[in-house]
């Protein structure tokens, strides 16, 4: 999904305080993925580009400030499982044994107590550093982006 039309997928989803910033955040990437994908660069454009870099970081350190710290999020199921698998495989590979939550018998009992692990927001340092590559690479490199298909 291209980021222009993942903008009205998103609005209004969350409160409005995270909906404005959320809104902002792909505007940036979207400006920004614009600005990377030119295939001829400009002064201008070149200009353009590190304006939009400055901004969407801006954008992101607010999103991981404000937004991500509102909300508690959680692994996934499939996650949590394959956690599971992994803790299982290390403990026979070592030669002990790991406790195994116990299934239900029926559907009348209490549910069971989750094992999912609440997850901190973990966006690499090195995702966001690609962003701040130095702008005047780009008029002696091309774009972001790798050829889609062998030269």
């Amino acid at each position: 999904m291209s980021l222009k039309c993942a903008i009205p997928v998103f609005e209004g989803l969350l409160p409005e305080m995270h909906n404005e910033i959320v809104m902002d955040l792909l505007f940036e990437m979207a400006t920004w993925h614009f600005l990377a994908k030119l295939r001829l660069h400009t002064e201008s454009t070149l200009t353009a580009l590190e304006t939009s870099t400055t901004r969407l970081g801006a954008a992101f350190r607010k999103f991981m400030c404000i937004t991500c710290e509102a909300y508690v999020t959680r692994e996934l199921p499939s996650e949590e499982a394959a956690r599971g698998r992994r803790k299982a495989a290390l403990a026979q590979k070592k030669g002990t044994s790991v406790k195994q939550p116990r299934k239900r018998s029926n559907s009348t009992q209490e549910p069971q107590a989750t094992f999912t692990k609440k997850k901190k927001n973990r966006v690499s340092e090195h995702h966001h550093s690609v962003y701040g590559a130095p702008m005047t690479s780009r008029s002696k490199v091309g774009t972001y982006s790798m050829p889609s298909k062998p030269i």
